[in-house]
C-alpha cells in the first residue's frame, strides 16, 4: 500500500500525485477488495464519501465518468469505492462495512461529522442496507437509481436497534429505544421513474423524528445532471452530522470561504515553521476599536476550518462584535500532530506551539486591536489540554477560560500555584456519555484537572447554585473567583455549539483582566425580561450580586419608557444610568 507523507506534500498538493489504489480485506475466507482514492495529501479532517457502485462494473471506469476522481482531487476528498463479491446485499457485505468504517478518522485522519454514502443501481440498495446498519454515521445519503427491494426488507432493516444506543444503553435505560428507523437522515433520491419508488420513498420519509430542517428526503430526476461535483457541492458539503448526542444530530453546515469576513493564514510565526490560522473579525471592524479576542484551539486529527464550522464562533464575532482565532496544529511525517502541552517537559515532541500561540495573540492585541484586558481562550478535547497548559502557565494573559471536554492529562506537569498566582475565571465542560470508553482523558484526567482548578480557585465543597437546563446542568461556584462545571446531557465526546452563547455572553464577558493583573467581574451580558419582552442586552453589570442594566441601552432596544413598576433601584456608573429590574 502507498505511504503518503503529509508533511511533505504541499498545501495545494504539488508534490502529491493521487491514485486510486485497491486495499484488501478478508471477509469470511474470501479476498474483499476495496478502492481509495485521497483527492489532496495535505488537507486534515477531510470528507470521506463512501461509494457503492453497481455489481461487476469497473470502479476505474465508473470513477472516472462520474467525476468522481476530479470531485475529489478538487476539493480535497477521500472516495472510498468497496466492489461487489457477484452480487450485492449479503451478509458478509454489511462485514465489509463493519471493517472499511474505521478507515475514516483512524488512518485518514477524516472528520466524524463530514461522513457521506452514495449508491448507483444495485450498490444503492447496498447503500440503504449500510445505512440502516449505521444510522448514525453519515450526513448525507444519495441513492441513484436505485431498485424497489420492498418494504418489508426496508422495516426489517429500520427495526435494528441503533448501534450507538447499544453502546450507551446502560446510561440510557430510562429512556425509550433508539431503532435505525428513529435516526434523522438526509437523503437524495435520483431516478427516472420516481413513481415506481412508492414503498422506497415512504419508507424513508418516515425515518427519523421530522423536527430537524435540515433531515428529510429529496427525488430528483438524472436531467438534472447530479454528477459527483453537483452531488457534493448542493447536496453533501451542506450538511454534517455532529456528534453531540447518541446517533448524533444533522445540522447546517458552515465554510469560513464563503464569510467575507473571515480569512485564513499561512505564516512563520515565532519559528521557522509555516503556521496556520483562520481569522474572523467583525463586519464593522474598526481599528481604534478594542475587541474581545477569543482564541478557539480544534482537537487531535481536526483543524482551524473544521472547528470554525464545529464551534459557529463565527456567529458570535460578528453577533457581539469579537475577534476569533482558529489556529491550527502542526503536521507530523504522517498524520496532523496533536497540539502539544507539555512544552519543556520530558515529554515534549518539539512542536513550539505554546509560543505559536503566544506571538498569535500578541499580534492580534497590538496590531488588531484585539484587547488585553479580554482575551480568553477555549479548545476542545486535545485543545482542550493545550487551553488548561496555556492557562496554567500564562494566567495573566487571559480574563477567562473554558477548556471543551479536554484536559491537560499529566498532573506531575501542572504548573505549581500559591496564595499569590493570579485568579482565573475557569469553566469545565463534559459530556454525560464521556464516561464511555473510560480512557477518554475527560474522565480520569478531567477529576484531576478539576481538583487542580478547585484548589486553586479556592472553591468550597458545594456548588453556590446549579443551573438545570434541558441540555445541560452548570454546577456555579464562587469562591476566590468564578469557576463552573458543565455536564451535557446525554452528549458524545462532542461540542453543543449552540453553548457557546451562554459561555461568551454569560462567562468570558463578564470578565476581564485588570492593569495590575487582577481578575475584574463587571460586565455581564445576558437575556432578561423587560416591558413584556424577551431582550438580549450586552452593557449590563453585576454588583454586589445583582444585576443593573443600562437605561440607554434598555430603550434603544425596546423602544419606549421602561415601566416604573419594573425598576428596583437605580445607580450611575462611569455617567451613565443603570437600573436593577425587578
Amino acid at each position: 500500500m502507498t505511504e503518503i507523507n503529509l508533511k511533505t506534500a504541499g498545501r495545494d498538493g504539488s508534490t502529491y500525485t493521487p491514485e486510486l489504489e485497491c486495499l484488501h480485506y478478508t471477509v469470511n475466507g474470501k479476498d474483499r477488495s476495496v478502492y481509495l482514492y485521497i483527492g489532496k495529501a495535505f488537507v486534515v479532517a477531510n470528507p470521506i464519501i463512501f461509494i457503492y457502485t453497481p455489481a461487476g462494473c469497473d470502479i476505474h471506469d465508473f470513477a472516472e465518468k462520474h467525476g468522481w476522481l476530479e470531485e475529489a482531487k478538487k476539493h480535497g476528498n477521500i472516495l472510498v469505492f468497496p466492489e461487489a463479491y457477484g452480487e450485492w446485499i449479503k451478509q458478509e457485505d454489511i462485514e465489509l462495512w463493519k471493517m472499511i468504517q474505521g478507515i475514516s478518522d483512524l488512518r485518514f485522519k477524516t472528520h466524524n461529522t463530514r461522513q457521506y454514502i452514495c449508491g448507483y443501481g444495485d450498490g444503492a440498495a447496498m447503500a440503504e442496507h449500510v445505512v440502516q446498519y449505521s444510522p448514525e454515521f453519515f450526513a448525507g445519503v444519495v441513492l441513484y437509481d436505485v431498485p424497489e427491494i420492498g418494504r418489508a426488507v426496508l422495516d426489517e432493516g429500520g427495526a435494528r436497534i441503533s448501534t450507538e444506543y447499544t453502546n450507551y444503553s446502560d446510561v440510557m435505560k430510562d429512556y425509550p429505544v433508539i431503532y435505525s428507523r428513529d435516526v434523522e437522515q438526509n437523503i437524495l433520491i435520483v431516478a427516472d421513474e420516481p413513481e415506481k419508488l412508492k414503498e422506497t420513498e415512504e419508507y424513508w420519509r418516515n425515518v427519523g423524528k421530522g423536527s430537524n430542517p435540515f433531515a428529510g428526503i429529496r427525488i430528483s430526476s438524472p436531467a438534472e445532471n447530479w454528477d459527483a461535483e453537483k452531488i457534493y457541492t448542493q447536496f453533501f458539503s451542506k450538511t454534517r452530522r455532529y456528534r453531540i448526542a447518541p446517533n448524533g444530530e444533522l445540522r447546517e453546515a458552515s465554510d469560513y470561504r464563503e464569510n467575507p469576513n473571515a480569512r485564513r493564514y499561512y505564516e512563520k510565526l515565532a519559528s521557522d515553521v509555516e503556521r496556520e490560522w483562520i481569522e474572523v473579525l467583525p463586519s464593522d471592524y474598526d481599528p481604534q476599536v478594542k475587541y474581545p479576542l477569543i482564541i478557539a484551539i480544534h482537537g487531535s486529527n481536526n483543524d482551524g476550518p473544521q472547528f470554525y464550522d464545529i464551534t459557529r464562533l463565527w456567529e458570535i464575532a460578528e453577533a457581539r462584535r469579537c475577534i476569533v482565532l482558529f489556529p491550527t496544529a502542526l503536521r507530523s511525517e504522517k498524520a496532523y500532530e496533536a497540539w502539544n502541552f507539555y512544552s519543556h517537559t520530558p515529554d515534549d515532541n518539539g512542536n513550539d506551539d505554546e509560543s505559536f500561540l503566544l506571538a498569535l495573540i500578541k499580534r492580534y492585541q497590538t496590531e488588531y486591536s484585539g484587547d488585553p484586558a479580554r482575551t480568553y481562550i477555549t479548545g476542545f478535547s486535545n485543545g482542550g489540554g493545550m487551553t488548561n497548559w496555556m492557562a496554567m502557565n500564562h494566567p495573566e494573559i487571559f480574563a477567562a477560560v473554558m477548556p471543551y471536554s479536554g484536559t491537560h492529562k499529566k498532573p506531575q506537569y501542572y504548573t505549581p500555584f500559591d496564595e499569590n498566582s493570579v485568579l482565573l475565571p475557569y469553566w469545565m465542560n463534559r459530556g454525560e456519555l464521556e464516561y464511555k470508553p473510560a480512557s477518554l482523558s475527560v474522565v480520569q484526567a478531567g477529576t484531576e484537572q478539576w481538583a487542580y482548578w478547585r484548589k486553586r480557585n479556592g472553591l468550597a465543597e458545594l456548588p453556590d447554585r446549579t443551573i438545570d437546563e434541558p441540555r445541560t446542568v452548570t454546577q456555579i461556584f464562587s469562591g476566590r473567583v468564578e469557576t463552573r462545571y458543565t455536564t451535557r446531557k446525554l452528549a458524545h465526546h462532542a461540542i453543543l455549539s449552540e453553548q457557546y452563547w451562554d459561555i461568551c455572553d454569560n462567562f468570558f464577558f463578564r470578565f476581564r483582566r485588570g492593569k495590575h493583573g487582577e481578575s475584574i467581574e463587571d460586565g455581564y451580558t445576558h437575556t432578561t425580561r423587560i416591558a413584556g419582552r424577551n431582550v438580549r442586552l450586552m452593557q449590563s453589570k453585576r454588583i454586589d450580586g445583582h444585576i443593573y442594566v443600562s437605561v440607554q441601552e434598555v430603550k434603544k432596544t425596546i423602544g419606549r419608557e421602561i415601566p416604573e413598576e419594573e425598576i428596583i433601584r437605580e445607580c450611575e456608573i462611569d455617567g451613565e444610568t443603570y437600573i436593577q429590574i425587578a
